[in-house]
């Protein structure tokens, strides 16, 4: 019996690591590095990384009898490391939804800018995501969106702490924003 173990628990150890090694394919396939993207922080360029620059796809939120399409965007910067010798990664984050009219304001808009371990949160009212071009792969896997985006942003603080404001001004060109299979086709998207 336990001769018959051993050769089943190496199979078993066999599967589940290649299960863990097509998991990273599929994670890593989901960068892309094509359209343009500009960013200032605070009048500092945000820097996108050179490879694998942005995850982009439409999320599990969208709420498709509305005809809406929640889009989630996340742009990279490098790697960066803390005086105390702490990696981290930079990014800019835009969450937002689009419907068949969007060419203007988007609804629902979000910015999240992460640097240093510190967050900062779009502050509502004073930021703007102006969708300029929504234009359809022919077999509608794909959206490329071109936009423009402009506001202030705070981190969350404790009542009565003073909040740092930051500015977040840029424009994005034909990024490639996926729609996974499960979404719904709209007529009118």
């Amino acid at each position: 019996m336990n001769t018959l173990l051993k050769p089943l628990t190496l199979v078993a150890i066999f599967f589940f690591a290649a299960s863990l090694k097509s998991g990273q394919k599929t994670d890593a396939s989901r960068f892309k590095s094509d359209g343009y993207f500009t960013a200032s922080i605070d009048g500092s360029a945000f820097d996108t990384r050179s490879y694998d620059r942005y995850t982009a796809e439409v999320t599990n939120e969208s709420d498709y009898a509305k005809g809406e399409k929640s889009t989630d965007l996340t742009f990279y910067a490098g790697n960066h490391y803390d005086q105390n010798g702490n990696l981290f990664e930079e990014s800019l984050q835009f969450k937002y939804a689009l419907t068949a009219s969007t060419i203007g304001d988007a609804l629902g808009q979000k910015i999240v800018f992460q640097y240093n371990q510190q967050k900062f949160i779009s502050i509502p009212g004073q930021t703007k995501i102006k969708i300029t071009q929504v234009r359809y792969s022919t077999d509608h896997s794909s959206m490329y969106v071109s936009a423009t985006f402009d506001g202030k942003m705070t981190q969350w603080a404790a009542p009565g702490q003073p909040q740092a404001i930051i500015h977040v001004k840029g424009r994005m060109e034909n990024i490639n924003v996926s729609i996974p299979a499960d979404a719904k086709p709209s007529a009118s998207l």
